[in-house]
């Protein structure tokens, strides 16, 4: 199995793909929830906001993802990155968040880019079906 690992400006990824003979079938990317972005979540109290409304950030993935599905080519894959960048500027206007991060005074951008990979990667089997 070939591991090719990216870094782009949506995030990292890993890609597996088979050069040695195992059928993987499509290619597989992950989002790449970073241990150092879940760690600061945690510290934040975040991952435990998120568990607080699932529901919300379930909805918002799925939603980002159907509408993917609808206006992909047919036969085209939806891939994680491409529902971050339709799923950051809804939840960067998420009244719930906004509020949270300003309690906290944490103002910095990278919050919501690390919020919006935890949701990914928290809700990705039952957003794609896997």
């Amino acid at each position: 199995m070939a591991v090719r690992r990216e870094r782009g400006i949506s995030g990292n990824r890993i890609s597996f793909s088979s050069r040695s003979g195992l059928d993987l079938g499509e290619r597989h990317f992950l989002m790449a929830l970073t241990l150092d972005a879940e760690q600061r979540l945690e510290r934040a109290g975040l991952i435990t906001f998120f568990a607080d409304h699932r529901d919300t950030w379930l909805r918002a993935a799925t939603d980002a993802h159907e509408y993917l599905g609808g206006s992909f080519p047919p036969g085209s894959t939806v891939r994680p990155d491409d529902v971050s960048k339709v799923l950051a500027p809804i939840i960067e206007v998420n009244e719930r968040l906004r509020n949270r991060l300003a309690e906290r005074k944490m103002t910095q951008k990278y919050w919501t880019r690390y919020f919006v990979d935890l949701i990914i990667d928290r809700t990705w089997d039952e957003i794609h079906g896997g």
